[in-house]
């Protein structure tokens, strides 16, 4: 398989938009008793977990054989040649007290090389890779 990084690098990009919508939506009505602690300091909701689900997907399109290093433990990590590293929701500390900066992380390892990141910004819409 020819992987182009430069289409895929867009493809994350507008990935990383329409998972940005979701979150943003959630925000407007988030609930703070739906926040379970992982550990001091460390917490994680539905909205993160919805958003790793709705990335590892998209992203198992783009590379079909690749595994995952996702902060909630979704997806597969077996040692392949390609491996995404996602933080869904970087900042949910911030996203948990409706203040800022909040953004969706995802890196593109080849071998353990960094190959592709984005980290899209949710608050202000900066896309930065």
């Amino acid at each position: 398989m020819e992987i182009s990084y430069e289409q895929i690098t867009h493809r994350v990009i507008e990935l990383t938009r329409r998972v940005s919508l979701y979150i943003q939506g959630e925000s407007e009505n988030f609930e703070m008793r739906s926040v379970v602690t992982k550990s001091k300091n460390d917490f994680v909701s539905y909205v993160d977990k919805e958003a790793e689900c709705r990335i590892v997907e998209e992203l198992s399109k783009i590379i079909p054989s690749s595994g995952f290093i996702a902060e909630e433990g979704s997806g597969d990590d077996s040692g392949q040649p390609y491996r995404w590293v996602i933080d869904p929701l970087d900042g949910t500390t911030n996203f948990l007290h409706a203040s800022t900066p909040y953004a969706i992380s995802i890196a593109l390892l080849c071998d353990d090389e960094l190959v592709i990141g984005v980290v899209h910004e949710i608050t202000r819409h900066e896309t930065f890779y």
